[in-house]
């Protein structure tokens, strides 16, 4: 086999893989999006806390 060929078989292969991390990758991004959209949904239908602060005049409170 020569040098070129095997170079033409290396870089195929390159390509390949490449392909393969760009589709994996993009499937990552997807999941991501739709967990925060989930995460998102979740927050805002659930019950929420408030908390009030009581405000006390000055005169009342010892130093």
């Amino acid at each position: 086999m020569s040098a070129e060929y095997i170079k033409s078989l290396v870089q195929v292969q390159l390509l390949e893989l490449y392909k393969k991390i760009l589709k994996a990758s993009k499937k990552a991004e997807k999941a991501v999006s739709e967990s925060a959209a989930h995460a998102a949904v979740v927050s805002s239908s659930s019950p929420q806390i408030e908390v009030h602060a009581a405000v006390v005049p000055a005169s009342t409170v010892s130093a």
